[in-house]
């Protein structure tokens, strides 16, 4: 039986590749999308996307829930902090969309989600001072 200080430490390594797998996903995710739409076809003729979105908002998600907030170490947020937090949230939500226009009403419901986790991430990574 593993004691509680070795099974804290696995839990916080398994963080740590979960946020950092969300990260190469979601910054992949970006740099594809901006080459798809100058390129069409450039990645989505060969991946399929709904996996791959899937799997990144599960691990957006699954690492802001379980992640421990340190209230010793949160910083205070200024009205601009937010502001850009809010902006580039939203920009990654309509470029998401943009990107799965042709499925449907389901991607709005997607985009809205990735504004929701990204705000949620961003926000986050403001207070753990990645």
């Amino acid at each position: 039986m593993l004691d509680l200080n070795l099974k804290d430490k696995i839990i916080k390594i398994l963080l740590v590749i979960i946020r950092d797998a969300f990260y190469c996903l979601f910054i992949a995710l970006i740099i594809l999308g901006i080459i798809e739409v100058f390129k069409p076809g450039f990645f989505l003729n060969h991946l399929n996307l709904s996996w791959y979105l899937a799997i990144t908002i599960l691990l957006g998600a699954v690492y802001i829930l379980f992640s421990p907030v340190r209230k010793n170490e949160m910083k205070k947020m200024k009205l601009l902090d937010y502001s850009t937090v809010i902006l580039l949230s939203i920009i990654f939500g309509i470029g998401i969309i943009y990107l799965l226009r042709g499925i449907g009403p389901l991607n709005i419901l997607i985009g809205i989600c990735t504004i929701f986790i990204c705000y949620l991430f961003i926000t986050l990574s403001f207070k753990e001072n990645i």
